[in-house]
């Protein structure tokens, strides 16, 4: 019901920008050569407009519909070692930084480990690591850190023994897999994996 609210606030905001009175006029000059040009005037209603902008500044920014997904924590192997990426999520109070000496209180920073080994000389606001020394297999665990003090909150992934993920699926006679995606259907806070079979009489 609440997001129904939202949605018709935003709706009904949308249309009152729609609905601002403008006046327009048309004045048509002749130019010494004889040609006809145009002339266009406008005029807003200044007091509506101003209601439209008080109910856009009071629109509900902060209520978006959004997932409630977990850190995503994930290693994939390269050539050269294991790239490690998390997500940055609504709760963290850091803006993503460009530097790391721009601190302020209750901040959100992490702290990466590799088998028990912290990687990282201090908490960083980046959401990947390129660690050169990892490999497949490698067990990395992710900690939120929030005023110089490590959370309680920990993530831990092995590193894949490749860099994709493979699927086993059957195959259906008449049919062909043709498109996927991911959703996180059971509200768990990870993606599922989603595969669409097309009858091949259907297939482009």
């Amino acid at each position: 019901m609440k997001a129904k609210r939202i949605i018709s606030f935003i709706t009904a905001a949308a249309a009152a920008i729609a609905a601002t009175p403008v006046f327009a006029g048309y004045e048509a000059i002749n130019s010494d050569d004889g040609f006809t040009l145009n002339k266009y005037t406008s005029e807003i209603d200044t007091a509506k407009r101003a209601e439209v902008d008080k109910a856009y500044e009071n629109r509900p920014v902060e209520n978006r519909p959004a997932e409630a997904l977990d850190r995503g924590l994930v290693a994939v192997p390269a050539d050269d070692g294991v790239l490690v990426s998390w997500r940055y999520l609504a709760e963290d109070n850091a803006a993503l930084r460009i530097s790391d000496t721009d601190r302020s209180e209750g901040d959100t920073y992490y702290n990466l480990y590799r088998d028990g080994v912290l990687l990282n000389p201090e908490p960083m606001s980046a959401t990947n690591y390129f660690d050169e020394h990892g490999k497949s297999g490698t067990e990395y665990t992710l900690k939120t850190v929030i005023n110089g003090a490590e959370t309680d909150e920990a993530r831990m992934v092995k590193a894949w023994d490749k860099e994709y993920i493979g699927f086993s699926l059957k195959n259906r006679e008449g049919y062909i897999i043709d498109d996927g995606g991911a959703g996180d259907l059971d509200g768990d806070g990870k993606y599922e994996y989603l595969f669409r079979r097309t009858p091949t009489d259907m297939a482009p």
